[in-house]
């Protein structure tokens, strides 16, 4: 079964059971925070990295600027948090599938690991990401400073994205009507969790509207939304390990 037939709720527990599984059957698990080595998915098809016995400003395990592997990996984090700090594309678009999951042992909101951060010069992502936390623009990996500060460039994301975020929550007339993934929240806080705040690219800002689109080629991209989501149905037709249902 296709995750993407599934509810919401259904594809989180379904992620998170093959994701345990995959744990299991890991003979090679890593526990070093530091910039990711793309190498491992020469010889594995699942990386696992566990963070649990880092402190909090040491379980950020960094993925700098590179292609995404060939064939169909995963790589699985667990307790800690992921900061992207350079684009991540597809080598081969019709052959490549990438899937990244965050999970995290303590439940409760607001959670402090799980979380994904995309630094403010980062423009292109693909694959199928998951964080059992929440999806953020964040130059370091700090919750508290989360979508805030300068974040004009465009960010596109090809592929799938489940986290903890809204859409709109910080969007709402009147008071008592913003919201967090978890309740109503002061507008601050429904910022940070709010996907419509992850850039404030401005298409209307003529003289810097080149510098800081995605290009397609020499082109901006048509879409001028200021982060673009775009599904590419690779977690139903080419799915990754972890991306799919018995």
């Amino acid at each position: 079964t296709a995750l993407s037939s599934l509810h919401s709720v259904d594809i989180r527990e379904k992620i998170i059971k093959n994701a345990y599984q995959l744990i299991r059957n890991a003979t090679d698990v890593k526990t070093d925070a530091t910039e990711f080595n793309w190498n491992l998915f020469d010889t594995q098809d699942v990386v696992v990295v566990d963070l649990s016995e880092k402190d909090l400003t040491n379980a950020t395990l960094t993925l700098p600027a590179h292609s995404l592997p060939s064939g169909q990996k995963t790589l699985i984090v667990v307790n800690g948090n992921v900061l992207f700090t350079g684009n991540h594309e597809y080598a081969n678009t019709s052959s490549d599938s990438f899937g990244l999951i965050l999970l995290r042992d303590k439940a409760g909101p607001e959670p402090e690991r799980g979380n994904i951060f995309v630094h403010s010069d980062v423009q292109k992502l693909e694959g199928a990401l998951f964080a059992d936390g929440s999806f953020f623009n964040g130059d370091t990996a700090d919750v508290a400073t989360a979508n805030t500060g300068t974040r004009e460039k465009q960010l596109r994301l090809i592929g799938s994205l489940l986290a903890r975020n809204t859409v709109g929550g910080s969007r709402r007339v009147g008071a008592g009507y913003f919201f967090s993934p978890w309740d109503t929240a002061g507008l601050q806080k429904a910022k940070r969790y709010d996907l419509h705040e992850i850039r404030q690219f401005d298409y209307d800002d003529v003289a810097n509207r080149d510098a800081n689109c995605v290009k397609n080629g020499a082109n901006c991209e048509e879409n001028i939304a200021a982060f673009i989501m775009r599904l590419d149905q690779k977690s139903t037709l080419l799915p990754p390990p972890g991306f799919l249902t018995e």
